[in-house]
């Protein structure tokens, strides 16, 4: 039996963001496919992934996303998008090995079980 095939990055934006797929527009694909194209060229596909479904609505076209209102909806998310991955890189790595800050001192283990007491 045959498994399922992965969706592309192309058929997930475009289940993602649009109400329904049409049956009878045989047109639609090449059209969102080509919409979708041009916005993982200019955002990229993680930021995609990452923004939310405009004010909570499914849109009918991806062209919407091209047109003026779409852009500004994605440009204040990219900025968004683009603050969250500079706090992510900017955290400080608290356990740095390279600066040590006391002494090192050793730590004796007490033996748990009889065996332990026999080995030392």
């Amino acid at each position: 039996m045959k498994s399922e095939r992965k969706p592309t990055q192309l058929q997930t934006l475009i289940k993602k963001f649009l109400i329904e797929v049409p049956k009878a527009d045989k047109y639609f694909w090449g059209r969102e496919g080509m919409a979708a194209k041009k916005l993982i060229e200019k955002y990229g596909f993680d930021f995609l992934q990452w923004v939310e479904v405009p004010f909570g609505y499914r849109v009918s076209s991806l062209l919407y996303f091209l047109g003026k209102n779409g852009t500004d909806y994605l440009n204040g998310q990219y900025f968004e998008f683009l603050k969250t991955k500079i706090k992510e890189q900017s955290k400080p790595n608290l356990l740095d090995q390279s600066s040590v800050l006391g002494d090192n001192t050793e730590i004796v283990k007490r033996p748990s079980n009889l065996q332990e007491f026999l080995k030392t």
